[in-house]
């Protein structure tokens, strides 16, 4: 059972996080289950007295706390979003002036999510000191 597990539920389990740390959306969700995927390194490691997994695990797993730490100070990509979502809904428009001004309005969100970006990432250098 145990070689079960190490050869192959473990291994899922990364290959898992990783998928999902590729995904906006799901980032998060990966970052945790790589950072749970290791605590089984460390216990499989113990019950087969492998405990060269256990320094992997525990370099493996300081790398996801620190990108946890990083992603909570990340600023949001929601108004990106949002933008996109508004001149996508734009391209279904027939009338020229009605998307012309639509246009102008997804324009003036995309600048207000930039600012919004450079002003967080502004904070964040500020905090760092870089």
């Amino acid at each position: 059972m145990l070689t079960l597990i190490g050869s192959s539920i473990i291994p899922a389990i990364g290959i898992s996080s990783i998928w999902l740390i590729g995904y906006g959306r799901w980032r998060r969700t990966g970052w945790y289950l790589g950072l749970l995927n290791q605590i089984i390194w460390i216990v499989y490691a113990s019950l087969t007295a492998q405990y060269g997994f256990i320094v992997g695990a525990l370099i493996a797993g300081s790398g996801h706390v620190n990108a946890l730490r990083r992603q909570e100070e990340r600023p949001s990509d929601d108004g990106l979003l949002a933008a996109c979502e508004a001149y996508i809904a734009l391209s279904t428009l027939s009338d020229p002036g009605e998307f012309l001004r639509g246009l102008d309005a997804v324009d003036a969100q995309i600048r207000a999510a930039v600012a919004n970006a450079r002003a967080a990432r502004a904070q964040q250098c500020a905090r760092s000191g870089g």
